[in-house]
């Protein structure tokens, strides 16, 4: 470590964060709003990928996953690399479904042996929700999770009620909401956006794949034919969003493709953003796509594929129409939209701030 930084960071806070760390847009976010919000602690991250080149602030750290691979061949304890950090940071959305019958899964494993191993130091599970549980192992061993954590907060009462007798655990609204994001306003672009999800990878989804593309692509050239340009939106790459976008173009007419962008999520946060903000009107089938559409004032229509979205816009009292792809039903009937007030997503916005209602004592004790 060069001499310069290892005297800026010394006394200051080391936090470790965990979660998804392939390169998809809503969990970047997460990481952006966690580490821009504490300027003075050091966060470090293990990912897959060089997250240095997306989090790009001088208190951020990206160590690749097959740099720790050289640590365990020169000897240095694993568990001696993590106990050096004041605390532990895991955020994310969707962190705790149930994968496969073994009522565990991966998160929920290694945060339970890390706790055991360094009982002191305090871990905190930021901005989650909890299933699809397939068994009563499952819930029972993240309630034993969250019982040895110093907090949960989990953004749908859903999940919440699930562990309301559990002091450590709160709801507050989505973390995303903390970008208090300007209102699009009235500025017209011509522009209709997609989010689009790739049904055929997710074997739970992959029979509702023929319905979801009609109804795509119905929409799609409903748009262009009153003179819309689109925008498709890849929001991970690693998840296949991006060979859904391709495979809804090349069922397009000729004239019609040159109509259609496809917008894919490559690490640039900002850029993406801004090209989101841009649409008029917005198909959002990923889960942070309708939540930055809403919280932009973006007329959006959420294209549902899991509870989970359900359950955080009944959260936000959305009275608009919400298509679920498991039960599509007639593609062409018109759709109720609801623009939210400002005011009330001024109210999301501050509410969301209990996310890190603990971590900020903890920042700030000596």
């Amino acid at each position: 470590m060069r001499k310069s930084v290892a005297n800026r960071e010394r006394g200051r806070k080391k936090i470790l964060i965990y979660g998804y760390t392939r390169v998809n847009f809503g969990d970047d976010l997460f990481f952006k709003i966690l580490v821009e919000r504490y300027p003075d602690v050091e966060f470090y991250m293990l990912a897959e990928e060089d997250y240095s080149q997306i989090i790009r602030c001088d208190n951020f750290h990206s160590m690749r996953r097959n740099r720790i691979n050289k640590i365990f061949a020169s000897h240095i304890p694993y568990q001696f690399y993590l106990h050096r950090f004041d605390a532990v940071i895991c955020i994310g959305g969707s962190i705790f479904m149930e994968m496969g019958t073994s009522g565990s899964n991966r998160i929920v494993r290694f945060l339970l042996k890390y706790k055991r191993k360094f009982p002191s130091v305090p871990i905190y599970i930021v901005g989650s929700n909890y299933g699809p549980e397939q068994t009563m192992a499952f819930r029972e061993s993240v309630k034993e999770l969250f019982t040895l954590v110093e907090s949960v907060t989990l953004r749908d009462s859903v999940s919440h009620n699930i562990f309301k007798d559990n002091p450590r655990v709160a709801y507050a609204p989505d973390v995303i909401f903390q970008l208090a994001l300007e209102s699009k306003g009235d500025v017209q672009n011509n522009i209709v956006g997609f989010s689009l999800i790739d049904l055929p990878s997710r074997q739970s989804l992959s029979q509702y794949n023929e319905q979801y593309e009609k109804f795509i692509l119905h929409h799609i050239s409903n748009a262009i034919a009153e003179g819309k340009s689109i925008r498709l939106f890849s929001f991970c790459n690693y998840e296949s969003d991006n060979l859904v976008c391709e495979r809804i173009v090349a069922q397009l007419g000729e004239e019609e493709q040159k109509c259609v962008e496809i917008v894919t999520y490559d690490g640039e946060i900002e850029s993406f953003l801004n090209s989101l903000k841009e649409v008029d009107l917005l198909y959002a089938s990923r889960f942070h796509a309708a939540i930055l559409g809403i919280s932009m004032q973006i007329p959006t229509i959420p294209v549902v594929y899991s509870d989970k979205t359900i359950n955080v816009l009944f959260d936000l009292r959305y009275k608009g129409d919400i298509v679920d792809i498991r039960s599509l039903g007639e593609i062409t009937r018109d759709l109720t939209i609801q623009v939210m007030e400002r005011r009330v997503i001024d109210e999301l916005i501050k509410s969301s701030q209990n996310h890190f209602r603990l971590i900020d004592e903890l920042v700030t004790q000596r």
